[in-house]
């Protein structure tokens, strides 16, 4: 029985007691629905997920099984693109024509160009050329930037650095703080690294 001020110690100025309160009657079309718990929050997630992803694929995506993509409404993806199961993308992501998005992948804030395939890897704030081969288990962090028609293999890192157009990175290696030309193959476990900035 005590004014909402005194629940919450609020000024008189910034809460009366006197505020009108109506009803809104509005038709229900499925679409409303309430979340007071976890299960009901996975239930409108589902949902939405569903809503957003049968729009990319109305707009020209391939979803192998949609039930397991989840994608951001912020990102954007060209027709004949693929997106196989288990996937996220989010964030301010562009994918170009043609690309493959593979099982496992993630793709965050991160630019692909036209036919390109990514398998099983992660994707952070990158950009990527035409025609390049991603993985699988490759890990491009934020800053990596691949030339076109460019490899990045098995267990590949890159980290705010550059591998130039056509070159080729497998096996266990590591490039941070780097640029790599054009036409250049990194040896199985190599390591680049940027110990005092220089």
């Amino acid at each position: 029985d005590k004014p909402l001020r005194d629940l919450f110690d609020v000024p008189d100025l910034a809460v009366t007691d006197d505020l009108p309160v109506v009803a809104l009657a509005l038709p229900d079309d499925g679409s409303l629905m309430g979340i007071n718990d976890r299960s009901q929050l996975a239930q409108a997630e589902t949902l939405m997920r569903a809503a957003i992803n049968d729009a990319f694929m109305r707009g020209g995506v391939t979803m192998l099984d949609p039930g397991r993509v989840i994608i951001d409404t912020s990102v954007v993806i060209a027709e004949d693109v693929v997106i196989e199961p288990d996937v996220v993308i989010r964030g301010v992501t562009r994918i170009g024509r043609d690309t493959l998005i593979g099982s496992g992948s993630t793709v965050i804030d991160s630019t692909i160009g036209e036919r390109c395939t990514v398998r099983s890897s992660v994707l952070e704030s990158s950009t990527v050329g035409d025609d390049v081969r991603i993985g699988p288990f490759a890990h491009l962090r934020p800053g990596a930037r691949v030339g076109d028609a460019a490899e990045v293999g098995n267990y590949a890192e890159i980290k705010a650095a550059t591998l130039g157009a056509r070159s080729k990175q497998h096996h266990f290696s590591y490039l941070g703080d780097a640029q790599i030309g054009e036409d250049v193959n990194i040896g199985a476990g190599a390591i680049t690294a940027n110990y005092d900035g220089q």
